[in-house]
């Protein structure tokens, strides 16, 4: 509530929210994370979200228009390597949770959008991609070059203006979205 009345007083209502929390996490297989590293990727990453949408988001409704834009992760959509479930699972806990606030927030005039990047120069992945080195076992999403954030921050306000549910930075990340809907599809016909 103080953040919410402190952005207030000086920028007016708030109608266009951008919840962009995200740390990568240790970068340790699921069986060596500590709890409580795993527990501290999910606060930032989901829950950090979740308080965006609790502290602005039923004022945005009552003014029936804006739009809020939840940052998630192409690796929210299809994890493509070791080392990033603790981030893969908040991710797509954040995909989820916009998915729901959309259908939620439509009838009120207010739009969603989950933000999904690939790799996109921030200090955040300059550390990960530090920590992680190039070495064998790098998810083939991080063996590329990261786009400009400027370019990403235009893709981005492109699909707001669209109304966009997904906005995706990286369509060439698609693919393995595509691969991991067609092996449900194959497991849910051979059920």
């Amino acid at each position: 509530a103080l953040a919410k009345a402190e952005a207030e007083a000086v920028l007016g209502p708030v109608d266009l929210l951008f919840n962009n929390a995200g740390v990568p996490g240790s970068g340790d297989h699921l069986a060596d994370i500590a709890p409580e590293q795993f527990e501290a990727v999910i606060a930032t990453n989901l829950t950090g979200v979740f308080n965006g949408i609790h502290t602005f988001g039923a004022a945005i409704r009552a003014g029936g228009r804006g739009h809020i834009v939840n940052t998630s992760s192409m690796q929210g959509m299809a994890v493509d390597g070791a080392g990033v479930g603790a981030y893969g699972a908040s991710k797509a806990g954040v995909i989820a949770l916009s998915e729901v606030l959309h259908r939620e927030m439509a009838p009120h005039g207010v739009g969603v959008s989950v933000y999904c990047p690939g790799m996109t120069w921030t200090p955040m992945v300059a550390a990960a991609l530090g920590r992680r080195g190039t070495g064998e076992g790098l998810p083939t999403s991080l063996a590329v070059t990261p786009m400009d954030a400027d370019v990403a921050a235009q893709i981005v306000l492109r699909g707001i203006a669209a109304g966009r549910l997904y906005i995706i930075t990286h369509p060439a990340r698609m693919q393995a979205v595509e691969a991991r809907h067609s092996a449900i599809r194959a497991d849910s016909e051979a059920a």
